[in-house]
């Protein structure tokens, strides 16, 4: 395409789902040539080259969304490598790299390894002031990743963490905070900490249908996370008066 011919190409997407998985280094759709594109950059620029490095990024991402789980990771290992040559470890490429093999790791089942890579990404981001924005969604990842898994005491400090970096870099008033506060809300939740799970879920969802809309995802996702909350203190008037959550 234009990007592959040497053209810098820049692409608007409104649907945040989208984003979020190209974040995580997701490709959710399919881009023809991207493996002969690699593989002629690894020729004639060397593996470390920004070039090969991103293109292998999207290709490894290509590989996930095509379910090929250790394809995909052999690519994200790669990746890694040779971010880390290129650019060491604290460095935004690599900390991306760091987060991907997490994910992929958790995919095949390998959960000390994800643990890991959280944590590596996560340190390496908070190594500089300038990298923190680079760390959030990682640490995020990871809380909610620990949460998933049963474990909402070790997981409430790395919530804590990714919503206080959230509303430092990105805003109060964010649908990313809001949807880092409705998490972690629902964490303390499941500690039985109400009072401050409803805090958090209240805010969350005021910012939600704000930014999002009352029937977006993750808008009805925390409207019932609250709703149950308000039932587990006893408070039934408040839990009926949220609006029920319609399907679209």
């Amino acid at each position: 395409g234009f990007a592959d011919a040497g053209h810098q190409v820049q692409c608007i997407d409104v649907d945040h789902g989208r984003i979020e998985r190209l974040r995580a280094g997701e490709i959710p759709f399919f881009e023809p040539g991207l493996r002969e594109v690699v593989e002629r950059e690894r020729r004639i620029y060397g593996p470390t080259h920004p070039k090969t490095i991103i293109s292998l990024q999207n290709l490894s991402g290509q590989t996930a969304v095509a379910g090929l789980a250790e394809e995909s990771y052999a690519q994200r290992r790669e990746l890694l490598a040779a971010a880390l040559t290129r650019y060491g470890r604290s460095h935004a490429r690599s900390i991306d790299a760091l987060a991907m093999m997490a994910t992929q790791s958790s995919v095949l089942g390998r959960e000390d390894e994800a643990a890991d890579y959280y944590r590596q990404s996560i340190e390496a981001a908070h190594s500089d002031p300038l990298l923190v924005v680079n760390g959030i969604i990682p640490q995020h990842n990871f809380a909610n990743w620990l949460l998933k898994r049963g474990r909402p005491a070790e997981a409430r400090p790395e919530f804590e963490t990714a919503v206080a970096d959230a509303i430092k870099h990105f805003g109060a008033e964010d649908w990313r905070t809001a949807a880092f506060m409705a998490n972690y809300g629902n964490c303390l939740s499941k500690l039985g900490e109400y009072p401050l799970a409803r805090a958090q879920l209240e805010r969350s969802l005021a910012v939600l249908e704000k930014e999002l809309g009352p029937q977006h995802d993750r808008t009805r996702d925390t409207r019932e996370k609250l709703r149950a909350v308000y039932l587990a203190m006893g408070l039934k008037a408040e839990a009926e008066a949220l609006p029920a959550s319609v399907a679209p």
